[in-house]
Formats: C-alpha cells, sequence, structure tokens
C-alpha cells in the first residue's frame, strides 16, 4: 500500500477533481485500483516492483489537480469569498445604522 502525504486535507472540490483524474495518463490496472484521498494522504496499492511508477502517476494526478483546481475551483471560491465578506459588511453597516436610529428616537421620547 502506498501512502503519499499532502500538505493539507484538500476541500471536496478538490477531492473530486482529483478523483476525476484528468490530464493524466495511467494505465488499465491502475484506473481498476484509483488512487483515494484519505484525510491529508493519497492512498493507492500498487504491484511489487511497480511502487515508483504508481508513486509518479500518484504526483502527476496531485499535479494536474492542483493546477486544474486553481483554475476552475479557486476564482469560484474566491468570488464566493467576496460575496460573502460584503454581505457581512453589508450587515454590519444596517446594524449600525438601525442602532443609530434607536439612539436618536430614544433622545426624541
Amino acid at each position: 500500500m502506498l501512502r503519499v502525504d499532502l500538505s493539507a486535507s484538500p476541500d471536496e472540490e478538490w477531492r473530486a477533481w482529483f478523483g476525476r483524474g484528468l490530464n493524466v495518463h495511467f494505465s488499465s490496472d491502475m484506473e481498476a485500483n484509483p488512487p483515494s484521498v484519505e484525510g491529508s494522504s493519497i492512498i493507492m496499492s500498487a504491484p511489487q516492483g511497480r511502487e515508483d511508477e504508481y508513486v509518479k502517476h500518484i504526483n502527476d494526478r496531485i499535479e494536474s489537480t492542483n493546477a486544474l483546481y486553481e483554475q476552475q475551483e479557486l476564482p469560484r471560491l474566491q468570488a464566493q469569498q467576496r460575496r460573502q465578506e460584503e454581505q457581512r459588511r453589508a450587515d454590519e453597516e444596517s446594524e449600525r445604522l438601525l442602532l443609530e436610529a434607536r439612539e436618536r428616537l430614544k433622545k426624541l421620547k
């Protein structure tokens, strides 16, 4: 059993891209028993004597996944984070204006 450690535990989007194995050639025996992501590691069984080939495949697949993730998913996730931050700021501003209005109302009573 081969184990390649990642720098961090990947999110679901990265896992999905990795599972597709796009842009990486692999043999039919690798396809029959593809690598899996477990926490912050990639696990794959390899026939005796072919461990280096399988480790290279895993590393190529990680590299391809990182590139696709950065091109496809990262911009979407960054845009989503920006929208959430803008919404948070808008909510804070609304709350601030509401508090100001309540204070003015108290002064009028």
